[in-house]
């Protein structure tokens, strides 16, 4: 294949299109792929990072917490915006009792 027909190859994947300005561009199948594919890549990602910082709530030892089962200064785990009924937090693991109390206690809205 001679260097003419290879550029008549990749003038036939181009796609003729208008920009917001009424300006003629080129946008060639293969880069719109390749943008596709960058983009999706990214997005897989992302959502990989998300997940596992999910995973990770509810995951912190209650020492690290610093969580005891009795209140600090009037401030109860059932008071707290973190605290999942029965027994249990999003932040800390294991079993929590309502009237205790860790550092990252936030008042209830």
């Amino acid at each position: 294949m001679d260097e003419d027909q290879h550029m008549d190859e990749d003038k036939s994947e181009e796609i003729a299109t208008k920009d917001s300005g009424g300006l003629k561009t080129d946008v060639s199948r293969r880069g719109l792929l390749r943008g596709a594919t960058i983009a999706a890549g990214g997005a897989v990602m992302f959502s990989a990072a998300f997940a596992t910082q999910q995973a990770q709530a509810g995951n912190m030892t209650q020492q690290a917490a610093a969580y005891q089962p009795g209140p600090k200064d009037g401030k109860r785990c059932d008071g707290c915006s973190l605290f999942q009924a029965p027994s249990s937090c999003k932040l800390v693991a294991g079993t929590i009792d309502p009237a205790g109390w860790c550092r990252f206690w936030v008042k209830k809205s």
